[in-house]
């Protein structure tokens, strides 16, 4: 209710003037494409972008973001570009036709009313006033071999999404959708261990199928700019932070959850502050009880001269009130959005009881088809102990460095993104679970949490305008939790109850090695319409032998305006 109150005051003082809404969250090919346009054309400040340069490393975008940027690539006669860049750049700028009206947004009626834009099956555009609505659907069936035993798995999405904005400043998207999974073993393990299904919370069984999940996503948000400068977002979704295909601080694998976000853009300078209302649930609760805490976020982001962008972000976990009934309340000294948090936590008492996590992330285009970027997490360094004692459990830390190789050897369209992560053990861990980084159960940044090392790779190749061909593979060696030992790779749990302040090392506990292989070919015959053949392979080496796995999934699948997500853990 609060958050609601100081969202309508500053509607209220908000000035007349044009805005837009989010891209979908959650959605790794397209924006593939955005950063695959950013790199061929050399800059992230390069005139194709508004005010400055677009800022990637904060995702989603706004559409207006996007169907610009679009539109002024496919208007500039100096760049040659292939076939299948056209097809792509008029994908995105099809995508948006609440921000771009032209030929290449227009569609092919039926009967009248229905797909006069190809992204929407019904629109309606009057003065000042719009509207786009479409069907959300998802049906894949596969079957899965874990251990020489054959199962079926399957996930059937019905929904909609409805987006729009009313007047000048206020635009507004909602999307509801109805899921039932049969997941395959090792994330309906996870689900039953954890209490609740990554990224969708709690769910209830479907019929008598322990395997079998079923569960109720709602997103929503409405949106507004107070200048052309600075926007506001408020409601239900899921927000990413970083340039790599995970992130270390902020990525979109948790549940969605409540936040205010205010976004500045101010010559080649971007600033994000949000406000989120988490859920501090945990498998140690009786009930499925709802406990609040929240997270107060800043990023600082600056694009240097033509290829540099560096971020630098801090962030506080945190809960008031009896957090153990439901009770935890917001603290309103952390609405400032400008200073530092440890120096109001210094003002309001000296030593913060709070969980506090900074850090930076940094993007180098080098060339036209090159881009290096990396990220660094901070939730507790001590130098001299690092030094003196690199095995002690107060260095939690984590570093991402990857590369993105675009038209890779030449070969047009072939695509190649490294990427290797490795957090300490103990990292985002708190003595108050309350306080713990982490939403509904799950991480807030990484699938695996911490105590781990990892190194993946994808391939990307579009041999046809509408087909795209996805090679993934992932290696990690990470470190899980004994019967009553903590070993520091689970984020949720209390860092007091550590094995040992001394001697640790990534992935020390019960050792696990994991390879993943997947290879996805997807077919779109219509916007936003895919046909997709999906296979997964997945090995887990324990030393425990007994939870050493061995699975292999084939799928096949169409999707309606439905991001293909992977649970690549």
């Amino acid at each position: 209710m609060r958050f609601l109150l100081l969202f309508s005051a500053l509607l209220a003082v908000s000035p007349l003037i044009s805005q837009s809404t989010y891209t979908m969250s959650n959605n790794r090919e397209y924006s593939h494409l955005i950063d695959r346009f950013e790199i061929m054309n050399g800059s992230p400040a390069r005139k194709y972008w508004l005010y400055g340069g677009v800022h990637t490393s904060v995702k989603p975008l706004q559409r207006y973001e996007v169907g610009a940027m679009a539109e002024k690539l496919l208007g500039d006669s100096n760049r040659r570009y292939t076939k299948r860049d056209v097809f792509n750049l008029t994908y995105l700028l099809a995508d948006n036709p609440d921000v771009q009206e032209n030929e290449a947004v227009k569609g092919k009626p039926i009967v009248k009313y229905f797909y006069n834009y190809k992204a929407a099956l019904y629109a309606f555009k009057a003065y000042e006033f719009s509207v786009f609505v479409n069907p959300v659907l998802n049906f894949t069936s596969g079957t899965e071999q874990v251990d020489g035993e054959s199962r079926m798995i399957w996930q059937n999405t019905r929904g909609a999404e409805m987006r729009g904005q009313v007047g000048r400043r206020i635009g507004f998207y909602t999307y509801l959708t109805e899921n039932q999974v049969k997941a395959p073993l090792y994330l309906a393990d996870r689900t039953r261990a954890e209490g609740v299904f990554p990224g969708a919370g709690l769910t209830k069984p479907y019929k008598t199928d322990t395997n079998t999940f079923d569960f109720f996503e709602a997103r929503g948000y409405v949106t507004f700019d107070i200048t052309k400068l600075i926007n506001f977002q408020f409601g239900h979704d899921r927000n990413f932070i970083g340039n790599g295909a995970r992130s270390l601080v902020l990525s979109d694998f948790s549940k969605e959850n409540l936040f205010l976000k205010i976004k500045t853009n101010v010559w080649r300078i971007n600033y994000t502050n949000l406000f989120m209302q988490l859920n501090a649930f945990n498998t140690t609760l009786a009930k499925r009880d709802k406990r609040d805490k929240f997270m107060s976020f800043h990023h600082l982001s600056v694009n240097l001269g033509r290829r540099w962008n560096v971020g630098i972000f801090e962030s506080i976990v945190f809960s008031r009130g009896d957090s153990a009934t439901g009770n935890g309340r917001f603290d309103y000294n952390y609405l400032n959005p400008i200073i530092f948090y440890r120096a109001i936590e210094q003002s309001t008492g000296g030593v913060s009881s709070d969980n506090a996590l900074l850090g930076f992330d940094v993007k180098f285009n080098a060339t036209r088809s090159l881009s290096f970027y990396s990220q660094v997490i901070l939730d507790e360094l001590h130098i001299k102990q690092l030094r003196s004692n690199p095995g002690s459990w107060v260095n939690k830390f984590g570093v991402q460095a990857g590369m993105k190789y675009i038209n890779a050897f030449t070969i047009p369209h072939l695509d190649i993104q490294l990427e290797a992560n490795s957090v300490r053990p103990y990292t985002y861990q708190h003595f108050n679970t309350a306080q713990t980084y982490t939403n509904m159960g799950t991480p807030l940044a990484h699938p695996l949490g911490a105590n781990f090392n990892e190194v993946l790779a994808i391939v990307r190749y579009q041999p046809a305008n509408r087909i795209n061909v996805t090679a993934r593979a992932i290696y990690a060696k990470y470190g899980k939790d004994s019967a009553g030992r903590n070993f520091g790779g689970d984020v949720g749990k209390n860092y007091d109850t550590r094995y040992s302040d001394e001697n640790n090392t990534i992935g020390q506990g019960v050792g696990n090695t994991l390879l993943w292989g997947e290879l996805t070919a997807s077919y779109m015959p219509a916007h936003n319409l895919f046909f997709d053949v999906r296979y997964i392979y997945r090995n887990v080496s324990s030393d425990i032998a007994a939870q050493s796995t061995t699975s292999s999934m084939l799928m096949v699948g169409m999707r309606l305006n439905f991001g293909l997500r992977g649970f690549e853990f």
